[in-house]
């Protein structure tokens, strides 16, 4: 699949969690990909694995979907 500017789709997983030692909030999670990576088939596994603080939801409490556009990965 291609995104909107051409360029190749890829799978971008953030995942929420305490930030063990020098794993900073925003990192990327190579030990999670590994992880998913033994586990899931290649279609499914994400490209990356970032570490984020939260994720933001709405006013409604539901997860904002337009965050992900505005994330630079």
């Amino acid at each position: 699949p291609w995104n909107e500017a051409g360029e190749a789709a890829r799978l971008v997983a953030f995942v929420v969690c305490q930030t063990p030692a020098g794993h900073p909030a925003g990192a990327e999670r190579p030990d999670l990909r590994s992880y998913l990576r033994n586990r899931l088939p290649d279609y499914m596994t994400p490209a990356q694995v970032l570490q984020v603080a939260e994720l933001p939801r709405t006013q409604n409490g539901k997860l904002d979907r337009a965050w992900k556009g505005r994330v630079a990965v």
